[in-house]
């Protein structure tokens, strides 16, 4: 019996019939080879008996479905042919994407054979990678291998996984070995391991520029969009940019809308370059903490996945128009990294400079803290009164501290 998934009521068992081949291997160990089906219970009818016959690799089982509201009954036949051959379930980017150097691929490979898998060679855009792997039947497994840093990356990636199989999976020998003992059973045909497949990487890193004033309550944010992409854009693709109450781009800010940064403004003669956009912000009449973030979109409004999403967003902090210390301008930052200490009452930052911008901010993003270093002082005491983790920050340099109280 199989259970499947029913929306309705959360699930469901149907009857089935399958055969498997038992195999002992020089170990002594003994395993079943991949399942196969032979024939789902039909509607109405109950499986009663079931027999088969086993002959070159093939299994032959004859089923019988009775019918008890008519007094009736049927012998149905079904053929599972057993051959060792992989599947690739699944194949993904295993790292970031860098220009001149390799693609490493990660591939999920699943056994449909009847013997163990000991080794993959995996050719990809004509680079052929092995691995030593262990995958015992009607199991699978994560591997990684490399495309060439030459490869055009703009273009499809050609992948062809090709099993080695022993009967004797426990036991671990040279990859000739196993070429020489598994030969014969280097599947071509009937496997579905090879493939394309299609990059789909986006770098862009979203930057404040400025948080200035601009009438009663209302503050003009200025941000930038870098484009650090190793591979060109899609064609299809555009670049969201908005103002958030929270840091995963959810609640947007009453009165902003999103802006669109059209693919011609991320490239220039030279490749890679910076979009500008910008915001009006109203109703600041006391200080607030909003978020920049930025989203790749492909023309269906789908999200490509960023392969750095921790600079997709930054935080901008913006003051009552009336209060002009409070207004966030680009300020000096300390020339060397600065120190933070755990005090008793709260956190001391040390070795500042006059004009540093010093903020501290709780995990969730949420400012706590906004101190300008005056002239002539080199630390200040940041007083907490909860303890916990906080990030210091003078937007330059961040340490990420924990206050013991």
């Amino acid at each position: 019996k199989e259970s499947e998934e029913d929306t309705d009521e959360g699930g469901s068992v149907r009857t089935s019939v399958y055969g498997a081949r038992i195999a002992r291997s020089e170990d002594g160990y003994i395993y079943l080879s991949c399942p196969q089906k032979l024939i789902d219970q039909p509607e109405n009818l109950i499986i009663t008996y079931y027999d088969a016959t086993f002959a070159d690799n093939t299994l032959t089982a004859a089923v019988t479905v009775a019918d008890f509201d008519n007094d009736g009954a049927n012998v149905l036949q079904s053929k599972a042919q057993f051959a060792n051959s992989v599947r690739c379930e699944h194949v993904e980017l295993a790292d970031q994407v860098r220009e001149g150097e390799d693609v490493v691929l990660s591939f999920q490979v699943f056994n449909e054979g009847y013997e163990a898998v000991d080794y993959l060679d995996i050719n990809v855009n004509g680079r052929s990678t092995v691995k030593q792997v262990s995958i015992l039947p009607g199991h699978s497994a994560e591997v990684t291998a490399p495309a060439p840093a030459n490869a055009d990356l703009a273009a499809d990636l050609s992948f062809d996984i090709t099993p080695y199989f022993s009967s004797a999976p426990m036991r671990v020998r040279s990859f000739a070995s196993a070429m020489r003992r598994a030969g014969a059973q280097k599947v071509q045909a009937n496997r579905t391991g090879m493939g394309t497949l299609k990059l789909q990487v986006t770098d862009m890193a979203v930057r404040k520029l400025a948080a200035v004033p601009d009438g009663d309550y209302v503050v003009a944010v200025t941000a930038t969009v870098d484009n650090c992409s190793p591979m060109p854009m899609d064609a299809s693709w555009s670049v969201k940019v908005g103002l958030y109450e929270d840091a995963t781009g959810r609640t947007l800010y009453p009165g902003t809308t999103v802006r669109t940064v059209p693919q011609s403004q991320l490239y220039s003669q030279e490749g890679n370059n910076t979009a500008t956009v910008g915001f009006r912000v109203t109703g600041i009449a006391k200080p607030t903490t909003l978020y920049l973030v930025a989203h790749t979109v492909d023309e269906d409004g789908n999200v490509i996945e960023d392969q750095n999403p921790s600079d997709n967003v930054t935080a901008v902090n913006l003051f009552a128009v009336k209060d002009p210390v409070g207004i966030e301008e680009p300020a000096a930052s300390v020339l060397a990294p600065f120190t933070v200490t755990s005090q008793p009452g709260g956190l001391l930052v040390e070795g500042l400079v006059e004009g540093a911008v010093v903020r501290v901010y709780n995990p969730v993003g949420q400012l706590l803290h906004w101190y300008e270093v005056r002239p002539g002082e080199k630390s200040h005491l940041v007083p907490l009164a909860e303890r916990g983790a906080y990030l210091v920050t003078d937007g330059k340099h961040t340490e990420k501290v924990l206050y013991a109280k």
